[in-house]
């Protein structure tokens, strides 16, 4: 079977869905694949050394910084034009002062082919955050991380409708449908391509 190329793929997922583990999953299956963090490229464009610190900036900044993001973004992709991107990024942010949706405009820099978003029960995020010890998070109620998942479903929902860009939901870890959803998408591209 070949590997997909010159897709941008927008995967999002709260914080402590299990987006990290399932990417590095799935490169392993698709080892061409280049996973882009977000927070990476907003962090070393402002020289910040821990890119968990941004969520703490004020809502003003996190904004400001999805420019940062698309600059940063468009840099990379013109240095890698045919690899396949699977870009980490968030629908909406945990930060310390709230939830913040990334509006569409900025979503529509990536050209996403497809979003994938990963999901999973609340009461489990509660606990996978709880017990990462090696990041720092806004504590949150599980009243809140339903919220926020709820929330973060819709805006990818919105950026779905907006761009014409299909949206997988998967289930955090399920490898197997992502992989799926990424040829899929790899597919359809080579139909109108």
């Amino acid at each position: 079977m070949t590997e997909p190329v010159a897709q941008t793929i927008l995967v999002c997922g709260i914080s402590g869905v299990g987006k990290t583990r399932l990417l590095d999953d799935i490169v392993k299956l698709l080892p061409s694949a280049l996973v882009w963090r977000a927070s990476e490229i907003i962090a070393g464009a402002r020289n910040i050394l821990d890119p968990e610190r941004l969520r703490t900036l004020p809502p003003t900044e996190i904004l400001r910084s999805q420019a940062l993001l698309i600059q940063g973004f468009e840099a990379q992709r013109r240095a890698f034009p045919l690899s396949l991107v699977l870009l980490d990024a968030h629908s909406v942010i945990d930060a310390d002062t709230g939830f913040i949706e990334i509006p569409v405009e900025v979503v529509e820099h990536f050209s996403p082919s497809a979003i994938l978003n990963v999901t999973a029960d609340p009461a489990h995020i509660l606990e996978q955050r709880m017990a990462d010890t090696t990041r720092v998070r806004p504590v949150r109620s599980l009243a809140q991380l339903m919220e926020y998942q709820r929330r973060s479903i819709a805006a990818c929902q919105g950026y779905s409708a907006a761009l014409s860009a299909p949206l997988f939901e998967v289930r955090s870890g399920d490898v197997e449908a992502s992989i799926r959803a990424i040829h899929a998408v790899d597919s359809a591209a080579s139909r109108t391509g």
